[in-house]
């Protein structure tokens, strides 16, 4: 849609125009994922904009509206985690993505496991609790080899990396 289009172009006011005309219609509609989806969309153009406390009031009317329609197939629970990941809030973030996880576990969601794992490693990683870390990073990994998730396999390829820099152990 033309709101998703000037995303990816970086125009997030044309962006956040098409997105409030969609939730309109969405509202009209009275299609609640609809809502549930365009405000997670209108958050992560908030979050790009660095209008961070806004961002998150629209990630949570997301994942609560989504908790409501018991839809767990959503990304808005790791959003929220990032963003306090960013913030350096790494108790806040462990305990996001930790219910992401738990989400996707049950949805048998490949994809959204390894990426929970991997978001998890990387807090464990700011926390230098090294060992989790690496725990966390080899799970992903697994999975992501498992399931040829190829981003997924460079995203912990790379953190491992940072793991084993920090412990100096240069022969991983």
């Amino acid at each position: 849609n033309l709101a998703s289009i000037y995303f990816q172009l970086d125009d997030f006011e044309k962006s956040l125009e098409y997105y409030n005309k969609c939730l309109e219609i969405e509202i009209k509609l009275n299609n609640q994922n609809g809502i549930a989806a365009t405000y997670y969309n209108i958050g992560n153009i908030y979050r790009e904009k660095k209008y961070i406390s806004v961002a998150l009031e629209f990630y949570f009317k997301s994942r609560d509206l989504f908790d409501q329609l018991k839809n767990n197939n959503h990304k808005t629970t790791l959003a929220i985690g990032e963003v306090y990941f960013e913030l350096k809030d790494y108790e806040k973030a462990l305990e996001y993505f930790d219910l992401e996880l738990i989400k996707k576990k049950d949805l048998d969601n490949k994809e959204g496991i390894s990426t929970a794992l991997n978001r998890i490693g990387n807090v464990y990683l700011q926390l230098k609790k090294y060992q989790k870390s690496e725990e966390c990073f080899l799970r992903s990994l697994e999975i992501a080899d498992r399931s040829d998730l190829i981003h997924q396999k460079k995203s912990n390829y790379e953190s491992l990396y940072k793991v084993y820099k920090e412990l100096k152990n240069f022969k991983k």
